[in-house]
């Protein structure tokens, strides 16, 4: 079952849903660079926004593994975290 079947079935005190998705998508289309361009589709963003609204979820993440490996990292140990980013950002420049 989609969860755009879901909303129009059921009476959403809270959000209008349906107005979520609507601007997600807009903002999608607005903002397409070579990154965006390469990333996730507007409607699954927008299903995994309802989805979080409908749960009542404070937060959402849409990334794929990589970049949810380093937000826990940071979480959990953020020494470690900001000490990989620097040798990154280094490496970057040097190879710049």
């Amino acid at each position: 079952m989609e969860v755009s079947n879901y909303v129009l079935n059921r009476n959403v005190k809270y959000l209008n849903p349906l107005h979520m998705i609507f601007l997600t998508y807009v903002i999608l289309l607005l903002v397409m660079d070579k990154t965006t361009e390469s990333g996730f589709q507007p409607k699954y963003v927008a299903e995994c926004i309802l989805k979080s609204v409908l749960k009542q979820e404070k937060e959402v993440t849409i990334a794929s593994f990589s970049p949810k490996c380093a937000i826990i990292l940071r979480t959990l140990f953020p020494s470690l975290y900001f000490w990989i980013m620097q040798k990154r950002a280094r490496k970057l420049a040097r190879d710049k």
